[in-house]
């Protein structure tokens, strides 16, 4: 593993969130202090099953689940658990295209594949494949891009074709949502689904921008190149703060929609954010248990 020095800014007034990272390299310019920290590449050399990172995530046994382009893996802090495809296996993962996972309020592991959705099950070690029996019949697969809790025993899903899905995890049925304004399509394709404090649903899309969906009022509200800063539709990431800002990662560049603010603000140009990661795509974020930061890229792995 590969130690590379950088300083980076540390806010004494956030408590860690998902998306503190972004804090700790913006939020507090003015603060009077920098400390020195340790980011540590963690990369296939490492164990790690590919560079290309999708998701990262911590259960409540303290275990980092990571996604990646060619399977998903358990990393106990000293060694990689890799799960890949395998027809001979029973409950295996459908496919070794981990795009995406979720813990959900009662820690089950949902992960998204190429080939559909499935559910990690501790007890067997093994996968739980989840069908929308529709899709089936039409002889096709659901690209699963993006999962999210919804509450009320249900899940958020977005796909690769632009569909969004609501899946009763009781009854495994899967409900298509229909959002007037959002037609599913080759551009409409969905990087990642968030729901935020006020539930609502922010949809980061392939080439359509950031769109803000209300299934109180049906609203949509279109975040894009020509109604916004954004420097291209194409968004990756979007997580809420401690204290309600939106924290956006785009294709390159980090922005920032500040709390009863309706304007995007962009603060990829800030000196303290490392080179590798201002110059690089950021798939995926995480802060862990201890306060440390996980940094999933586009092709270098894992910064720690």
């Amino acid at each position: 593993m590969n130690k590379i020095k950088y300083r980076l800014v540390y806010s004494a007034c956030l408590n860690p969130s998902f998306f503190v990272l972004l804090h700790l390299l913006f939020s507090c310019i003015s603060a009077p202090e920098l400390s020195a920290q340790q980011l540590i590449n963690i990369s296939a050399k490492d164990g790690l099953p590919h560079n290309v990172v999708h998701s990262i995530k911590q259960d409540k046994n303290g275990f980092i689940w990571i996604s990646t382009e060619d399977g998903l893996c358990k990393y106990n802090g000293y060694e990689f658990t890799v799960y890949r495809a395998n027809q001979n296996k029973k409950h295996n993962i459908p496919d070794n295209l981990a795009k995406c996972f979720c813990l959900d309020n009662e820690n089950n592991i949902w992960i998204g594949t190429e080939k559909g959705l499935c559910r990690y099950n501790a007890v067997y070690d093994g996968f739980e494949q989840f069908f929308d029996e529709q899709r089936i019949k039409e002889g096709n697969d659901i690209v699963v891009n993006t999962i999210c809790e919804a509450g009320n025993g249900k899940l958020w899903l977005g796909t690769k074709q632009g569909t969004i899905y609501l899946l009763d995890k009781k009854t495994k049925k899967f409900e298509v949502v229909n959002i007037e304004g959002f037609k599913p399509s080759a551009n409409s394709s969905i990087n990642k689904l968030y729901q935020d404090s006020q539930k609502r649903l922010w949809i980061c899309t392939h080439q359509l921008g950031l769109l803000l969906y209300n299934p109180k009022d049906k609203s949509l509200q279109v975040f894009n190149t020509g109604t916004s800063v954004l420097t291209h539709n194409f968004v990756v990431d979007i997580q809420e703060d401690a204290i309600g800002n939106l924290w956006i990662a785009g294709y390159i560049g980090i922005y920032i929609l500040k709390k009863y603010a309706n304007k995007i603000e962009n603060f990829s140009s800030n000196k303290e954010l490392p080179e590798e990661i201002k110059s690089g795509i950021i798939y995926s974020l995480l802060v862990d248990k201890k306060g440390n930061i996980w940094i999933g890229t586009q092709q270098n792995g894992i910064y720690k």
